[in-house]
């Protein structure tokens, strides 16, 4: 989009509605010959991360780029405007950024940037979002910095007051300091908000304060995440108001690096009252010592707190948290997460503890980055075997390595109930080492036709996949392997490993789908010498279709089969029916045992029914049409998880709930 269109189209910007015409770009800057302008980007990343300088040094000047994830991002975010969304087909959604990259190359970029061109496609929203009968239930921004004030007042916030049925807002990490009173204004005036997130940002003591009245006050809040926000620059006072106005809530989440010792403090003994909170969340805050040890005393007296999450909190486990006083007071937990600290030998006992115990009610526990080895993953793995109530394990970013692949395999093969397992980050455990080019003969003058390549060895990851979950020395083992659990340890399959494959058929429902498509798996790639006709003689007559069917087929992206009628299944189905005892179709006979005889009839008439005109009296049609159950305007289902099943699985949402507070002040 040139700059004389957009001068063009900008005239258009006040009217009820602008065009659409033209309002992505194709190209942000990356390897154009213009340079690029950093003061016309707004982040509040910095300019300097999301942009390239080349030809410091040369003669022909400094040449400024964007960023090429950074352009790929800014584009998605526009054809999402213009959508209405990241899921346009979704009428109770309407989410931005999403859906966009989170990974870019340059470090210090989490934030998409705004450009004065992109101003049409959120002008075209907003319009949108005002025309529409604002049925959307939920509204998400994430990530992306939003137009320059007064935008979100004057044209996001006008379509968020229309909106009756909006239970969830987003707002993170996208708001300036103007745009947080804003949205505090619009939250003092809001009676239908059930969860706020506004994740991200940095509130002075004024618009803090503020926003802890309009919590105080909402009837029906029930969630609130001020995850990575400054309250008041580590201000007590400040933190003591949002605490007092969350004690009805049910969720919580907070922490910023500003917090104070004073603050994590009186968060200890905030926690050791009696509140309704049941999911509580303190990230990137520095405990010490003395507050661990008040943290731990207040979880011991809280009888509701089921969700934990210290992620990234210099704890010292097992002292504090774990200690042994503390156990039974976490076996109420069902999500407990403690990445990102220290949990030396010492501590993998009390997880360990933790996990045997029989009341226990814990199905998720994170110890992503907790500087895990070999010897305490050898500690923790055998109490799963007990186990039945963990679903979900992550064991990622730690130092694991060989010598904890048989506590693996282990555990595997006697678990039944764990959903998922997370090892990828460990660099000490691999699929395969070996396969580079030796250079010592070209060295010693051998020449280029010389180099050879270093024996392959298959590491502990692939032992894990073929004793475990894809064994395929024999049907009956490929059976009798894991179909539960959904091992994460690559991003993608690695030489003769399955991995990522079997990751996924294993996230499967269908227990029976999940061995035909690791038997086709088996005989096709993993080990062909596998399919044996003569295997298959005494197969039973009635499965003989089926197995026709399945050694012709083959596995597409991973989870599906599919007919494949090549010169392999042809032969594979010549070879089964040859060898086939095709005896049993004529010893067995149709089946059929007893024959019963009736008299044909002739069958009787019907009497035509009289025609009916509209409007007749006796007409039983004329009455008020009532729509017949399940008729509705539009289907919502949504792919959640069920604690009952231990899997996902596709609902209806849950209705609006009224909270505790809300539902004291109406009786």
């Amino acid at each position: 989009m040139s700059m004389s269109d957009s001068d063009g189209a900008a005239e258009g910007v006040n009217a009820q509605k602008p065009a659409v015409r033209s309002f992505t770009r194709s190209c942000w800057g990356s390897g154009s010959a213009e340079n690029v302008n950093p003061e016309e980007f707004h982040t509040f990343d910095g300019v300097e991360s999301i942009v390239t300088r080349w030809g410091i040094w040369s003669n022909n000047g400094e040449k400024i780029v964007l960023n090429r994830d950074i352009g790929k991002a800014m584009t998605q975010v526009q054809r999402s405007l213009i959508a209405g969304g990241d899921d346009p087909q979704d009428r109770y959604r309407v989410e931005i950024g999403q859906n966009a990259p989170r990974k870019y190359r340059k470090p210090g970029c989490a934030q998409i940037p705004y450009h004065k061109d992109m101003l049409l496609s959120y002008e075209y929203f907003a319009a949108n979002l005002r025309e529409s009968n604002c049925i959307f239930e939920s509204f998400k921004i994430c990530n992306t910095h939003l137009p320059l004030s007064p935008y979100l007042s004057e044209s996001l916030v006008p379509a968020l007051e229309a909106a009756e049925t909006l239970y969830t807002l987003e707002l993170s990490n996208c708001l300036g300091p103007s745009d947080l009173k804003s949205v505090v204004a619009f939250l003092a005036k809001n009676q239908v908000l059930h969860s706020l997130n506004l994740s991200g940002h940095c509130f002075d003591e004024e618009t803090a304060i503020s926003l802890a009245n309009a919590i105080r006050k909402h009837p029906v809040l029930y969630a609130i995440d001020l995850d990575s926000c400054s309250l008041g620059g580590g201000n007590t006072e400040v933190l003591n108001k949002i605490l007092y106005a969350s004690k009805e809530c049910d969720s919580l989440v907070l922490g910023h690096p500003s917090f104070t010792s004073e603050n994590v403090g009186l968060l200890a003994r905030f926690i050791g009252k009696r509140i309704a909170l049941t999911s509580l969340s303190l990230n990137n805050v520095w405990v010490n010592k003395d507050n661990q040890k008040l943290l731990s005393h207040a979880l011991g007296k809280n009888k509701n707190i089921s969700e934990l999450s210290l992620r990234n909190c210099g704890l010292q486990l097992p002292k504090g948290v774990l200690n042994n006083n503390n156990l039974e007071g976490l076996s109420r937990l069902t999500i407990l997460d403690l990445s990102n600290n220290s949990l030396p030998a010492t501590g993998s006992k009390g997880i360990a503890k933790l996990l045997s115990n029989s009341a226990s009610r814990l199905s998720s526990l994170n110890l992503s980055g907790n500087r895990l080895t070999s010897a305490s993953a050898k500690v923790i793995l055998p109490a799963l075997k007990g186990n039945n109530t963990l679903l979900h394990l992550d064991l990622s970013n730690n130092s694991l390595g060989e010598p904890a692949v048989p506590s693996i395999i282990d555990m595997l093969q006697q678990n039944s109930t764990l959903r998922t397992l997370d090892i990828m980050g460990n660099s000490s455990l691999k699929i395969r080492s070996g396969g580079q080019y030796d250079y010592s003969s070209y060295y010693a003058g051998g020449g280029w036709s010389s180099l050879t390549r270093k024996p392959v060895v298959p590491r502990g990851k692939l032992e894990i996949e073929r004793k475990a979950l894809f064994d395929t020395t024999s049907l009956q083992s490929i059976t009798s392997s894991n179909h539960t659990c959904e091992v994460m340890m690559t991003n993608a399959n690695v030489g003769d490993s399955h991995a990522k494959t079997i990751g996924k058929i294993n996230s499967l429902e269908n227990e029976g789908l999940k061995v035909r498509l690791k038997v086709v798996l088996a005989i096709n790639s993993a080990n062909k010498e596998l399919y044996n006709a003569s295997s298959f003689s005494d197969l039973p007559l009635e499965l003989f279709p089926m197995l026709l069917e399945l050694v012709q087929q083959t596995v597409v992206n991973d989870t599906a089969l599919k007919c494949n009628l090549g010169r392999t299944s042809l032969r594979r189905i010549f070879d089964l029916i040859s060898g086939y005892n095709l005896q049993l179709l004529f010893e067995r006979g149709s089946g059929l045992r007893k024959v019963k005889v009736t008299n044909l009839l002739p069958a009787k008439k019907k009497p035509k029914k009289k025609r009916r005109k509209f409007g007749d009296e006796d007409d039983p049609d004329d009455g008020t049409f009532t729509a017949p159950m399940g008729c509705g305007g539009y289907a919502r289902m949504v792919y959640v998880y069920d604690p009952d099943l231990g899997r996902h699985v596709w609902k209806m949402p849950s209705p609006a709930k009224p909270t505790r507070k809300s539902a004291r002040t109406n009786n």
